[in-house]
């Protein structure tokens, strides 16, 4: 791979524009390997895409909302790890929610949690 990237700096297009050149390349195996990497071309490019990072999209998200301490939705929270069937992080929440019965959940932890003078 390292060598078929160097060789067609353009990327993963590059290399598939010039696939003809691939077995006169001087590497073990590069006679077959034209005829591998065509066979897998859609995968190869499904693979590309995801392993892309994006940068380019939106997010609605405060930093502010991020970053504000407050209670863990616990009823949410146990909701969602029997969904997914995460069954010790859920035994843990529920540990937790017996050990501390003031601990309070969703809109009301919100509420519940002290502002600061300087809000």
């Amino acid at each position: 791979a390292i060598v078929l990237l160097e060789r067609f700096a353009g990327g993963l297009s590059e290399i598939y524009d010039n696939i003809d050149e691939v077995p006169s390349m001087g590497v073990r195996g590069a006679k077959n390997l034209a005829a591998k990497l065509a066979a897998d071309q859609s995968n190869a490019f499904l693979s590309y895409t995801l392993a892309t990072i994006k940068t380019d999209v939106a997010v609605a998200v405060d930093l502010k909302d991020l970053l504000e301490m407050r209670p863990p939705d616990t009823e949410a929270l146990i909701q969602l790890y029997t969904q997914l069937e995460f069954s010790d992080w859920l035994k843990e929440v529920k540990q937790q929610q017996k050990a501390d019965p003031l601990l309070v959940t969703g809109v009301a932890a919100a509420a519940a949690v002290p502002q600061s003078e300087e809000d």
